[in-house]
């Protein structure tokens, strides 16, 4: 793998690198709601949890883009290429192109392709398959409920799995057994005070889901950061209240607390951090000045769960700190690089400071970090068409 992203970077070395600097955005960064795109299916019998199983199937058309990725991919009707595990692909969520949608980036080539051109809109929480050959993802339903799919990445037909009343954020997918574990939020009828996280486990030969865990009431910016499946069990990631570290929930629900000391995390971030598949290492976003709001400096820590030493890794330049949001790190399977989705803003708040804030435009970075580097490398970067853009990145495994 480090041949092909020294490649990779090599191939484009012209893309634009992120700016250092951003103002603080205000406004919320929460993207509007949406309902999810009509689309026939064949809905089986309600179980007793009020979760429904459908299935259904959308053949779809493939968008490509050009090895540059700073412009948005062109469309085309050339199927991607046939996956094996061999690390050399991303699965992305979010605009990364035209659509808000679930791509797929060669870390060789920099091919960016659209495997959901017809939708579902939204997907969320990229999970590859086992074989590398499909994909699970989660799209919005009605009411707030949660779709959980597979995409096929051969014939990019999209099966809808089954239906969870409330907001999955993270998922882990054990497709061998075919059995689902996922965090999702409550957040109750007051949403400043009262969220309540839950975990839960369906298995799909049965049609079974058990609710086994629930962290709260808590303050609704306390969050799962993220859900991940390690040789010891399942680990759920979670806030702290003080924001100085994360509190685990290992698969025996014992919760543990690891501090971050001088690297506090950054309020209100979402999917800022990854377990590494060894189950020893936590890629996580830290905040290395001010409050650590968008506007603060940060960086990527890469902590020794073990030892609570970290790896600081920042990027070259002038300003070498991060500004803006860093995103869903995703590990390689030998547990010693990361890579993980930058992206900044640039705002027009008018003649005083009580006028509107107007979002310009802003870019989107993927970034490298390895065992040993105190900076990271840009891989690609995107221009980013909305200011609510939320990504997710899943580096595919290398078996």
């Amino acid at each position: 793998m480090n041949n092909i992203l020294t490649t990779s970077a090599m191939k484009i070395l012209g893309v634009c690198v992120l700016g250092a600097a951003l103002l603080t955005a205000c406004g919320s960064d929460e993207s509007p709601s949406s309902d999810a795109p009509e689309t026939e299916v064949e809905t089986a019998e309600e179980s007793d949890t009020g979760e429904t199983e459908v299935t259904a199937e959308t053949t779809t058309t493939t968008t490509t883009a050009p090895s540059s990725t700073t412009q948005p991919p062109t469309t085309t009707s050339e199927a991607p290429p046939a996956s094996s595990c061999d690390g050399s692909t991303l699965a992305l969520t979010g605009q990364f192109g035209e659509a808000d949608s679930l791509y797929l980036f060669d870390l060789e080539s920099a091919a960016l392709v659209d495997v959901l051109p017809n939708g579902p809109s939204e997907p969320r929480a990229p999970v590859w398959s086992s074989g590398c050959d499909a994909i699970f993802f989660v799209s919005p339903g009605p009411d707030d409920s949660s779709l959980v799919n597979r995409v096929d990445l051969d014939s990019q037909a999209v099966t809808f799995l089954f239906e969870h009343e409330l907001p999955i954020q993270h998922l882990v997918v054990d497709d061998d057994a075919e059995v689902f574990e996922f965090s999702s939020i409550d957040s109750g009828e007051f949403a400043s005070a009262d969220d309540v996280t839950y975990l839960t486990r369906y298995t799909a030969e049965s049609g079974d889901s058990e609710t086994y865990f629930e962290v709260g009431p808590r303050e609704s910016w306390v969050r799962p950061l993220d859900l991940a499946a390690t040789p010891s069990g399942t680990w759920l990631l979670h806030d702290s209240l003080t924001f100085s570290g994360i509190e685990i929930i290992d698969g025996d629900l014992e919760t543990s607390a690891v501090e971050l000391g001088e690297l506090p995390l950054s309020p209100f971030g979402r999917d800022c951090c990854e377990i590494s598949p060894n189950g020893q290492r936590l890629a996580i976003e830290a905040a290395l000045g001010g409050s650590g709001d968008t506007g603060s400096a940060n960086a990527l820590a890469m902590v020794d769960l073990e030892s609570g030493e970290a790896q600081v890794v920042t990027k070259d330049g002038e300003n070498p700190y991060f500004y803006g949001a860093i995103e869903s790190p995703t590990w390689s399977s030998d547990s010693s690089q990361v890579i993980f989705i930058h992206s900044s803003k640039t705002w027009d708040y008018g003649p005083d400071c009580d006028a509107p804030c107007v979002f310009l435009e802003g870019s989107i970075g993927l970034w490298l970090a390895a065992d040993g580097n105190a900076e990271a490398s840009l891989i690609a970067s995107f221009d980013m068409a909305s200011q609510y853009f939320q990504g997710e990145a899943a580096w595919m495994p290398n078996s």
